[in-house]
């Protein structure tokens, strides 16, 4: 179970990085609602990426388990903020998601140990 979770963990770390781009653009041009949206989108990625370091150099095996499924909201918030009024590059989510189930299988053997160097850097 643990080692499921790890490696889930790391698959939404690399769809979280794919679409951080896109959250990025969608909330410099976006504006109102999801505008303020898409900025708690990039800020929650980054709350997470320094709880999952956090996690990985000094913390508990639940204290990893928690913030490894905690990659979800970033992406779940730009996924929400799809389906607000006028925002650019709506079909570009499909796309990003096919793009990390691909390309995952290689950069899989590269993230744990690119992850443990910045936990390190970091904490």
């Amino acid at each position: 179970m643990p080692d499921a979770v790890a490696l889930m963990g790391v698959f939404l770390l690399w769809a979280s990085v794919l679409w951080l781009p896109l959250m990025i653009y969608r909330g410099i041009t976006s504006r109102g609602k999801a505008q303020i949206w898409q900025i708690s989108a990039i800020l929650s990625f980054g709350l997470v990426f320094m709880g999952y370091t956090r996690a990985m150099s000094t913390g508990t095996v639940m204290e990893a388990f928690a913030w490894s499924i905690a990659w979800i909201m970033p992406i779940g918030i730009t996924f929400f903020v799809r389906f607000a009024g006028d925002v650019p590059l709506k079909t570009w989510d499909k796309w990003l998601a096919a793009a990390a189930a691909l390309t995952f299988l290689t950069a899989a053997g590269y993230l744990p140990g690119l992850l443990r160097g910045m936990a390190d850097l970091v904490w």
